[in-house]
């Protein structure tokens, strides 16, 4: 907060108040932070697991989106992201 005096003045009013809020920007969090996976190839898929996207920071989040996915050497696409679901709820991405 700053104060500022009116030298001089004649009237009444001989100072104010400037108070300055900044807002937090929004920020991503995920719980689980992270997911691992464990297959053997030529098995089964192992099991989905869901991860919440949430709001860690001030605003709100919108035009959440999923990118590609990626695998190292001799992996095939057995992983899928969706889109995420939810627009006024808790955003859910299963893996």
């Amino acid at each position: 907060m700053q104060t500022h005096t009116a030298s001089g003045q004649t009237n009444s009013f001989s100072s104010y108040a400037v108070l300055e809020v900044t807002a937090q920007p929004p920020a991503i969090a995920l719980t689980p932070s992270s997911v691992s996976f464990t297959a053997v190839q030529g098995g089964a898929n192992p099991s989905a697991q869901t991860v919440t996207v949430t709001n860690s920071g001030g605003g709100s989040l919108s035009g959440l989106a999923i990118g590609a996915i990626s695998y190292g050497p001799g992996a095939v696409g057995w992983l899928q992201a969706p889109t995420l679901s939810g627009t006024t709820a808790t955003p859910l991405a299963t893996v």
